[in-house]
């Protein structure tokens, strides 16, 4: 007597539809290891990428989508460090990875974005490699005060029927640093008051750094009132180090327990 259930062909079936996916789950290939600073201090919360194709990643994580070994091996993936700093990034597959680590809220060097090359490692299929270990050197927090008393801003003209919020000085005036790699890295508003913002960026200490900032939208001055060119200014900065600074913290005000290294700009009318 047979017992009820699947039949034999469609037992053979189920058998070949999985072993195409148990195939691939074997091949992927992952990277773990931990992040620490400079004092050897893990550090959770840190990001982690690996792309195959030597792509660095944008300053932005919304680029990077969470891979599923399960599906099949793929050319770049990401992690977050969890406790003791420890990541993994699994369902990879083989090549020749790029790995870069950057830590939300600044305050740790980005070697992707500062050092002359970033970290390769290469991956056979299949191979699972253990104990890298990723030490973060401290950096300068480089903030910017954006005055606008005038409220300039709120008048630029905008595309019919977007929302007045859009009239910000990030949508408005271009403000950068170049990396050593020659990389554009913006930098991001931080705090708000009634008649400006400050905006801030991670950078290296003790590295000479160009500070750029541009706008089609407004007229710009120094804090002397001096005027900007009208395709903008390039200002050099270079952060000592031995500074205690606090890092940044997106939701918060900077703040800096060190001599004010801030520049100053005021907007000073629209184009």
């Amino acid at each position: 007597m047979k017992t009820p259930g699947l039949s034999d062909r469609s037992v053979r079936m189920l058998i070949c539809l999985c072993l195409p996916a148990a195939s691939l789950f074997a091949q992927a290939g992952s990277l773990a290891g931990s992040v620490t600073d400079d004092a050897n201090r893990p550090i959770v919360g840190a990001l982690i990428t690996a792309n195959i194709d030597d792509t660095l990643p944008a300053p932005s994580v919304k680029n990077f989508l969470p891979t599923n070994p399960s599906i099949s091996p793929v050319n770049s993936g990401r992690a977050t460090s969890g406790p003791q700093g420890m990541f993994q990034i699994g369902g990879l597959s083989a090549g020749s990875y790029s790995v870069c680590v950057q830590v939300w809220g600044g305050g740790f060097v980005n070697d992707c974005e500062w050092a002359t090359a970033s970290f390769t490692i290469d991956l056979k299929t299949g191979q699972a490699v253990t104990g890298l270990q990723f030490k973060l050197k401290r950096a300068a927090i480089l903030r910017v005060r954006l005055d606008d008393p005038g409220k300039f801003l709120e008048k630029v003209a905008l595309p019919s029927g977007s929302p007045s919020s859009l009239a910000t000085a990030s949508s408005h005036v271009f403000m950068a640093v170049q990396t050593t790699r020659g990389l554009w890295h913006p930098l991001s508003q931080v705090s708000k008051d009634a008649t400006g913002t400050i905006h801030a960026v991670t950078v290296p200490f003790d590295t000479a750094v160009s500070f750029t900032i541009a706008s089609s939208h407004v007229s710009l001055a120094d804090e002397k009132g001096t005027p900007l060119a009208p395709a903008g200014s390039n200002v050099p900065v270079t952060l000592p180090s031995g500074l205690t600074l606090q890092p940044l913290d997106p939701l918060k005000p900077v703040q800096q327990a060190q001599p004010r290294q801030d520049l100053t700009f005021k907007v000073t009318g629209t184009k």
